[in-house]
């Protein structure tokens, strides 16, 4: 089981923000999982898997408030789990938790993903 760092970059003006796990090379295999990253408040996040799911693959998303002490995988608004067993699943998430991190549930060998967030500032 490896733990996948995250790249995290702030865009433009705008101050809209990237974060992913699984880049090039690094990507999450059937038991790996994401390191925590901090959200910051009033965004909304949108999520979206890519990669190779492999046999039977699954990915969670996970939220903690305190940085991982304590964590769930994270459900949306009809109760359902955050889950991609799927490619190309988006989610909405809002509000988010203060952390979150992808983590691989299974899979088989050829499992590589990545998993992506982009979160937009709230227009209020």
């Amino acid at each position: 089981m490896a733990t996948r760092t995250a790249a995290k970059s702030t865009s433009d003006a705008s101050g809209q923000i990237t974060v992913q796990w699984g880049a090039t090379g690094a990507f999450i295999g059937s038991s790996d999982s994401g390191d925590w990253v901090a959200l910051p408040p009033n965004y909304v996040w949108v999520c979206q898997s890519g990669g190779t799911l492999g046999t039977g693959g699954s990915i969670n998303l996970q939220g903690s408030l305190d940085g991982g002490t304590t964590a769930g995988t994270m459900k949306d608004r009809g109760g359902n789990a955050l889950t991609f067993n799927a490619i190309g699943l988006m989610f909405v998430m809002d509000p988010a938790p203060a952390y979150v991190r992808p983590n691989a549930t299974a899979g088989d060998g050829s499992t590589a993903m990545f998993i992506k967030l982009i979160g937009t500032p709230k227009r209020y």
